[in-house]
């Protein structure tokens, strides 16, 4: 995972890999609450309006 994100970042950052991790755990079908809490996300919500998007291109 960290040779892949290394190829197309420029410039890296810690968030760049938080979001990489989101995005692949979604990919992997794992509960939207379960990335929540692991994020620290004080509500779903926030998950959501970052990460709602990629849900659309899973389904």
């Amino acid at each position: 995972m960290l040779f892949f994100w290394g190829i197309f970042s420029k410039k890296k950052c810690i968030h760049d890999l938080r979001h990489t991790t989101a995005t692949d755990l979604i990919n992997k079908g794992l509960n939207i609450h379960s990335i929540s809490k692991r994020l620290g996300h004080f509500n779903i919500g926030t998950t959501m309006e970052v990460y709602g998007h990629y849900l659309e291109v899973v389904d």
